[in-house]
This record gives structure tokens, sequence and C-alpha cells, in this order.
């Protein structure tokens, strides 16, 4: 009777263990499930997070500016065409290289300019002209002002080839009639100038869409030898 109450109580004692180890390897089995999942979860979203990152590290817009006609800047009025690429090192900064020609000016501004500018008469004249030339880098500032719509600020220096005009004119010296004198148009300058950008970036074609955008923004080239204000519109493909 004592060996079959011992024998009960090891069995019991042995069911409990059985039982209990049982329990806990399938509580152990749930919370390393669940540990994975986690851990998968976090890997997932880190992935995500890291794969959304690299999708906005560079960036490429194509656009176009409006400016306006300036003679002292040699810039003609009309529509000009720049690329733009760019790399994001933060959500709120970046960095571009940009390219751009300004419209060159037309003919007959040219010579209303000459002829205000020249004492003598223009008998003859052969000219030729070619639109400013821009290549820039510029400091790329973001602020998301809310879902749609995000302020930029742009600053940078940019060199140029600018006042690309020539030609030859025959004048005649209204003192002298019968004496004609000639002048050989050779204006192109270089330099730097100093660039700013203010504008809005919002997403385009769709309020949801993450990788195309477009920008428009008010350009400011602050050299007295180009200096101008434009309107711009870009539209930028992030990859």
């Amino acid at each position: 009777m004592k060996e079959f109450s011992t024998l009960k109580v090891l069995v019991t004692t042995l069911a409990v263990v059985v039982a209990s180890q049982a329990f806990s390897e399938e509580e152990n089995a749930a919370n390393a499930e669940e540990t994975e999942e986690t851990v998968a979860i976090e890997k997932k979203g880190k992935s995500a997070t890291e794969e959304k990152e690299r999708d906005y590290d560079f960036y490429v817009s194509v656009g176009s500016s409006n400016f306006r006609e300036d003679i002292s800047s040699a810039i003609g009025s009309g529509e000009s065409f720049r690329i733009t690429f760019g790399y994001q090192f933060r959500k709120w900064f970046g960095v571009e290289m940009y390219e751009e020609r300004a419209p060159a000016l037309e003919m007959k501004s040219i010579l209303a300019n000459l002829r205000q500018s020249l004492d003598e008469r223009i008998l003859d004249y052969f000219i030729s002209t070619r639109g400013n030339w821009f290549g820039g880098t510029l400091a790329t500032f973001s602020y998301e002002l809310n879902e749609s719509h995000t302020l930029v600020a742009k600053v940078g220096i940019a060199k140029y080839e600018a006042h690309r005009i020539m030609g030859r004119l025959t004048l005649d010296a209204e003192s002298n009639h019968n004496q004609f004198s000639y002048l050989d148009l050779d204006r192109e300058v270089e330099g730097h100038t100093p660039v700013f950008s203010l504008g809005l970036e919002m997403p385009f074609p769709y309020p949801e869409s993450e990788k195309t955008t477009w920008e428009a923004m008010l350009v400011h080239m602050a050299d007295k030898k180009v200096e101008s204000l434009s309107l711009r519109l870009a539209f930028k493909y992030s990859f």
C-alpha cells in the first residue's frame, strides 16, 4: 500500500512535470513565433524605411523658366529649358546641380539699343546672338507646410557665359557722310553669380503621388551683368 502510494505520487508528479514541461514548451514556441514575427516585422519595417530613404535619395527634374527681356543682362523674353540632378541627404536638406540657357535677345532689341547708344547712323549690320548659359550648384532646404505643400528654398552659385553678341556694323558719321566707320561686336563675358530661389513643391499628378512632384520657384540671379528674376516650373522624379 505504501509502495502504491509512493508510485502514485511519483506518477502524479511525473505527469505534472510532463504537463508543465509541455505547456512551457508550447508557451515558449508561441513566444518564439511571436518574437520571430516581431523581428520579421521590425526587419521588414526597417527594410521598408531604409528602402524608402533610398528611393528618395536621387532625383532629376526638367522644367522651364520664364524670363522678361532685359537689355543690360542680355536676356530675351521667353522660355528656357532647365535640367537638374540632385541628392537628398536629409528630408530637409539636399544638393543639386543644374544647367540652363536663358533666351537670346531679339535682333530688333539689340539694334534699338545700339541706335540709342551710338552717335552714328547704322547703314548696314550683321549681328548674331546666343542666349546666356548658366550652370550651378545649389543647396536646397525644405519645410513641410502640410501633407501636400512643401516650402523650398535654394541658395548657391552659378557660372555664366553671357552677353554673347557678335557682329559688324557699318556706320555713317553725321558730320561727314563721305566717311564710313565699322564697329565689330564681341561682347561675351564670363563670371559667377549668386543664385537664390524660393517656391513650393507639390505632389504630381495626384495628391498621393510620392515619387513625382512639381515645383514652382522664383529664381533670382544676383550678379549685375546677368541680374534677372524668373519663374520656373519643373517636373521632379525621385528614384
